[in-house]
């Protein structure tokens, strides 16, 4: 479901050029792309927007905007649920929603939601991030095989997108993958994915394991049990050393 707006209904006008005064322009691998917007709509509805249209900036009297750097369709969905939409990250929109099956679709559905939390963060779209952060468990649980004895390879798929393509930006977004992948270990472990998983990603092999053994977190200063997972971290270094430990004890039996 989008984020309800304090304006009422409003999906009409998403993308329409009735009463638009302003185009926010993002780049695609196939040139500029436009969407006719509203100030007074994207304003409440985004910190950066309110700034940049009534703050002494030339977005305030321009009828354009250019965002740069952004994944294009989480710019596009965020666009949308300031307007009341939910868009699918690939081409639909609707008012209710998304159903996250587990396949492919689901997987990429759910990668396109931490693309659209850093995007909404990014423009301090508050709401919008609040609500994916409160869904996420759920989301991940539904393209979570319910065997135990199969490899949730789209678990693994979600944790190189907030570990690796969003390192800084997707870190809220940990704790509920660090959770959901400590129920599910036992079709994990002593598989050759898992292996190259937490080789690949050392940050997460560390907050998995710490979350397993219900560590406090020694040298980090704060506690790494499921539900917490640490905000400092130690150098790469010792990170590093810490994994190849883990995984001799681990897979070395």
């Amino acid at each position: 479901m989008a984020t309800a707006t304090s304006m009422g209904d409003i999906t009409q006008y998403f993308d329409s050029k009735v009463l638009s005064d302003v185009v926010v322009s993002f780049d695609t691998p196939y040139g500029n792309c436009g969407i006719n917007a509203h100030k007074i709509v994207l304003a409440k509805a985004s910190e950066f927007f309110n700034t940049a249209f009534t703050g002494e900036f030339k977005e305030s009297k321009s009828a354009e905007i250019n965002l740069h750097d952004d994944d294009r369709f989480a710019v596009i969905g965020m666009l949308a649920d300031c307007y009341g939409l939910v868009f699918d990250g690939r081409s639909e929109y609707s008012k209710e929603g998304v159903t996250i099956d587990c396949n492919d679709n689901g997987a990429g559905f759910v990668q396109y939601k931490v693309n659209l939390y850093v995007v909404a963060d990014k423009y301090g779209v508050a709401n919008l991030c609040t609500q994916i952060k409160e869904r996420f468990p759920d989301m991940l649980v539904c393209i979570t095989s319910t065997s135990v004895k199969e490899y949730p390879a789209y678990l693994d798929q979600v944790a190189r997108s907030i570990y690796i393509d969003n390192q800084v930006a997707a870190k809220d977004l940990r704790a509920p993958l660090i959770n959901t992948l400590v129920k599910h270990v036992q079709s994990c472990v002593s598989t050759k994915e898992f292996e190259a998983l937490i080789m690949d990603v050392p940050e997460l092999a560390v907050e998995l394991f710490r979350a397993l053994a219900g560590n406090t977190g020694g040298e980090t200063g704060s506690k790494a049990g499921p539900g917490n997972v640490g905000t400092k971290r130690p150098r790469k270094r010792k990170l590093q050393c810490e994994v190849d430990d883990l995984i001799a004890s681990t897979f070395q039996r």
